[in-house]
């Protein structure tokens, strides 16, 4: 007779357990509004493997990443809504949530769902401040409970997803390497396509933190700028892929390419090249051809004006041009001034963090930390990236 209770108890807790079903923790379309980068890793191994036998994870990754296209789309307010009905039984707030680096603070903001003492959902990396339940308070599928954001131990802005139940880990996930059934009520289809996120111009050599925030993105240059530089955040690049940026002139004339072959699986990756500033006596509209495999995956196009009136030689007078050394963490200056003369160096807000005098075209940039600033000389101003 105990036997046969405790084989009832069980095929009730299973009942209960299949019964609970999930709704998408974010609106919109997959692939469009928000990129479902890593699943559960279920090789135990240092290999990947994905519930779909692919390798969309990283090593040792307990959740689903779904991740925003920018930092100004997460800004706007992307709303986290509870996958099902349940109880708050685990919150946590107030911890910095603009990471940009990987760390060792874990989930970050974070909420936990108990669904039917069975299933249990954790809405991770959330906005700081954003967390307005409470331990025991109920919460309907489909109820708003958070923002994203990138708290924790976060690189880009995006939801963590993690789901367990009395067993311990739960992949929400049905697929041919995933033996439990799917949580989902419509579970989103597998892309593993290249496909573009975003792209566009910025006036310098940007790194991947100038990337995510979007640092001067614009499609008109002028004398001003010494580069254009053309990105592009992908989906799906394969290893062994080639991807491969064309730029011509507004007459339609072949200007400059440069190829460069993966060599790895990126679900979630920037890519970018630059050239120089175009000629002043070729304004007008140029292109940016991205191809991925030979095949052309945008077209960008951007303006550039050569500002009437002032000629090649009168500019070239006026303006300055720096280059950076990555090795000694220093900079060298075109056109300075033959005599000592005052510089300012000023980040995007408008802060001057360093100043003084300099002798030579020479300067030292190791105190500052990577990022975007500007470099003032005599009323002048040039770009300045710390790598």
């Amino acid at each position: 007779m105990k036997t046969t209770l405790t084989f009832f108890l069980l095929l009730i807790n299973g009942i209960l357990s299949a019964q609970v079903k999930f709704d998408m923790p974010l609106k919109g379309t997959p692939g469009k509004d928000f990129y479902i980068v890593n699943y559960v890793d279920h090789d135990t191994s240092k290999g990947l493997q994905d519930p779909f036998c692919g390798d969309k994870t990283y090593d040792g990754h307990q959740g689903t990443d779904m991740v925003l296209r920018s930092w100004k789309q997460a800004d706007s307010g992307v709303k986290v809504y509870a996958v099902a009905d349940g109880y708050v039984y685990k919150t946590n707030d107030g911890m910095f949530d603009r990471n940009k680096h990987g760390n060792n603070l874990g989930l970050g903001n974070y909420i936990a769902l108990n669904h039917n003492n069975e299933v249990y959902s954790y809405y991770a990396h959330l906005r700081n401040g954003s967390v307005k339940v409470k331990y025991g308070d109920f919460v309907s599928a489909g109820q708003m409970i958070g923002y994203v954001a990138c708290s924790g131990n976060c690189t880009d802005p995006h939801l963590h997803l993690e789901v367990y139940d009395n067993y311990g880990l739960r992949d929400p996930f049905e697929g041919k390497c995933q033996s439990t059934a799917s949580l989902w009520n419509s579970q989103p289809l597998y892309d593993t396509s290249t496909k573009l996120i975003e792209a566009g111009f910025v006036p310098y050599l940007p790194n991947l933190d100038t990337l995510r925030e979007r640092y001067l993105v614009k499609d008109t240059f002028d004398i001003n700028d010494t580069i254009v530089c053309f990105w592009a955040l992908m989906q799906g690049l394969k290893k062994g892929d080639s991807s491969r940026v064309d730029w011509y002139t507004p007459s339609g004339q072949f200007w400059y390419s440069y190829a460069y072959r993966h060599s790895s699986d990126l679900w979630y990756a920037y890519t970018w090249t630059y050239i120089n500033r175009p000629p002043l006596n070729i304004p007008g509209k140029w292109t940016a051809k991205y191809y991925v495999k030979g095949k052309l995956i945008t077209a960008q196009t951007f303006y550039f004006s050569a500002l009437n009136g002032i000629t090649n030689n009168e500019k070239q007078e006026e303006d300055i041009r720096i280059f950076p050394n990555p090795a000694t963490n220093e900079i060298t200056i075109e056109n300075a001034p033959h005599e000592a003369f005052q510089y300012k160096i000023i980040n995007p807000e408008g802060k001057i963090l360093q100043a003084g005098t300099l002798n030579s075209n020479k300067l030292s940039i190791s105190s500052l930390k990577p990022g975007v600033y500007y470099l003032s000389i005599k009323g002048m101003k040039a770009l300045l990236i710390r790598q």
